[in-house]
């Protein structure tokens, strides 16, 4: 396997989620004297306070860190220190376009703009074929076959 790693954990998650489950996995599956090796730093903790008890809480395991990407290695006294400088950098960056980000969306609000999705339905046709049939509208076969032809499904009677 690739970097001589006995297994793969591959997480597909672009958030700040708490639940990671392949993580948990590979905290789980490595024992003492294992290397966990990581692509990058940022990828590994979200912020600096999860990837420095993240590393800790490993090293209590004797358990030691590698990134691929940043050539980071927690067996060494250099590689500790690289690893709390880059990774404080990590989460400076993170704050930094998380802050560009809603500059953006505040300045489009500004300008009038509304982001998201447009209505695929207007309200006037929003209520399902359910809410329908509850408030004794008896044309909900004809809105039920509307509903679906829009690509909504209902149970309705």
């Amino acid at each position: 396997m690739a970097f001589g790693c006995e297994r793969i954990f591959e997480e597909q998650i672009f958030s700040r989620k708490e639940d990671r489950p392949e993580l948990m996995a590979a905290l789980e599956f490595c024992r003492q004297g294992d290397e966990l090796v990581v692509w990058k730093l940022d990828r590994f903790g979200r912020l600096l306070r999860e990837l420095i008890d993240l590393v800790n809480g490993l090293r209590e395991r004797r358990v030691e860190v590698v990134s691929l990407r940043e050539i980071i290695d927690t067996t060494t006294p250099g590689g500790k220190l690289v690893f709390h400088v880059f990774g404080a950098v990590a989460e400076f960056e993170r704050d930094l376009i998380l802050e560009r980000t809603m500059a953006g969306l505040e300045a489009a609000r500004a300008r009038g703009r509304k982001g998201g999705r447009k209505p695929v339905i207007d309200g006037r046709r929003s209520r399902s074929p359910r809410s329908s049939c509850a408030t004794g509208r008896r044309r909900s076969r004809r809105f039920a076959r509307r509903w679906e032809s829009r690509g909504r499904h209902s149970t309705a009677t």
